[in-house]
């Protein structure tokens, strides 16, 4: 019998004695099923595989959240509870909801390529493989001190490792401005890698811990204040001190609205024409008073509790604003609204923040 028979069973099918033909089908199936148990044992194989590799992912994840400094946890645009507690709870929420398919991809993305090639977050690579600036990460910070005191409490030292950790990587920080003078056409380019700090509220942790840090890596930032609080509340900072450190022209002051209102509850609760008329005195006066005191241009403002809507952002364009600030955790890029631009926000480890929360037995300053 040719060899070609048994390379293609149609050919003995129809050519061979039928009992021939039996036994040959009785050799074909012990045949798949030899290849079956084969392919069982592979999978089994590759299960062991996957799951190592998994937990070795996880472990580059985790190296990987340090140093992109991302660790913080932002309210989203769907999170209007002021409560910092509930904000981490949704966090966590959320994080478990997840694709396991996407957090897959992306741990093998981060697994298959060394971790000094992989780029800061909001760099992006051309073609060629240098970085385009179209992606930039906007830093959001409110609290700092030498333990975390509250869910928006970063310590002092890991603030100072983050600064170190950006300088030692090449990390450009960059004005504020400079970022969205480039969004408007008005700057032709900016660094990249870059990153972008911010602060709200005007904590007086600002002054006596974040402030001397940027003096000692030579770190721009932008404060985000509400006049009210100044010289007023105990938490926040003085008309002077303000004054004092932005002498060494490392910082820049924009509004946060004029007494930090929750305008969700405002809308509410108020008539729609008393409502109209408190946002747009919010927008204005705080603008007003922060270019009055300062003699500098105001015309960026951080929503409230990351609150925001179509009616808030035309409002804001109206009072002269060019740009306004969220709390969702992803890079500001060229598709971005430029009165919605998105920030990540840095606080404490939210297990410790929550226990010191609960602990405290009170809430905190605003957002």
């Amino acid at each position: 019998m040719e060899r070609q028979y048994f390379d293609d069973p149609k050919i003995l099918f129809t050519r061979c004695a039928p009992g021939f033909a039996i036994n040959f089908n009785k050799l074909v199936i012990r045949r798949d099923k030899e290849i079956l148990v084969s392919k069982m044992q592979s999978i089994q194989v590759d299960l062991r595989w996957l799951t190592q590799r998994e937990a070795r992912q996880r472990r580059l994840e985790r190296r990987w959240d340090d140093l992109t400094m991302n660790s913080g946890r932002s309210a989203g645009p769907r999170l209007k509870n002021i409560d910092p507690g509930t904000i981490y709870k949704e966090e966590l929420k959320r994080s478990e909801d997840s694709s396991m398919k996407t957090i897959f991809a992306i741990l093998l993305a981060i697994a298959f390529f060394p971790l000094s090639t992989v780029s800061v977050a909001g760099e992006s690579k051309g073609g060629n493989g240098k970085s385009r600036a179209d992606a930039v990460p906007i830093l959001l910070y409110h609290r700092f001190g030498a333990e975390v005191a509250d869910s928006m409490t970063v310590t002092t030292t890991y603030f100072e490792s983050q600064l170190k950790s950006l300088r030692d990587r090449g990390v450009t920080v960059i004005p504020l401005r400079d970022l969205i003078d480039y969004r408007l056409g008005k700057k032709p380019s900016i660094p990249s890698p870059a990153v972008v700090i911010t602060a709200d509220d005007g904590h007086r942790s600002v002054y006596t811990d974040m402030f001397p840090l940027l003096k000692k890596y030579h770190a721009p930032a932008t404060l985000f204040l509400y006049p009210s609080a100044l010289s007023n509340a105990p938490y926040a900072m003085t008309w002077g001190q303000l004054k004092e450190i932005k002498a060494t022209g490392l910082l820049d002051y924009q509004s946060h609205t004029f007494w930090h209102p929750n305008f969700k509850k405002e809308k509410r609760k108020l008539p729609t024409g008393e409502y109209e008329n408190l946002v747009d005195s919010q927008l204005k006066k705080a603008k007003v008073r922060l270019e009055k005191e300062f003699g500098s241009r105001v015309d960026m403002l951080a929503w409230p509790f990351g609150i925001y809507d179509e009616e808030l952002m035309r409002r804001a364009a109206a009072a002269g604003y060019v740009a306004a600030f969220t709390m969702e955790r992803r890079d500001v890029t060229l598709a971005d609204n430029l009165m919605a631009l998105p920030r990540y926000l840095i606080a404490g480890p939210v297990e410790k923040n929550l226990r010191a929360g609960k602990k405290a037995g009170r809430s905190s300053p605003q957002a």
